[in-house]
């Protein structure tokens, strides 16, 4: 995922769907992303949001029950 415009939310997918999957997000534009995991009430590190900021990128993975992030 490549925000590369204004600030805008990204929805999650469920992590208990996808077990061990790895998304890398980037925002490289105009704004901050905020990942939002409430959609499927899960969290992200122990939060239902996360920020990525301008110029900056997180990987996050799914540990079967909420996402964590592995490297930023």
């Amino acid at each position: 995922i490549d925000g590369a415009s204004a600030s805008f939310n990204v929805h999650l997918p469920d992590a208990t769907v996808y077990p061990g999957r790895v998304l890398a997000i980037r925002s490289s534009g105009g704004g901050t992303l905020l990942l939002d995991s409430t959609l499927f009430s899960q969290t992200i590190n122990g939060s239902s949001t996360y920020s990525v900021t301008t110029g900056t990128s997180v990987m996050i993975q799914s540990t079967g029950t909420e996402w964590i992030t592995i490297s930023k």
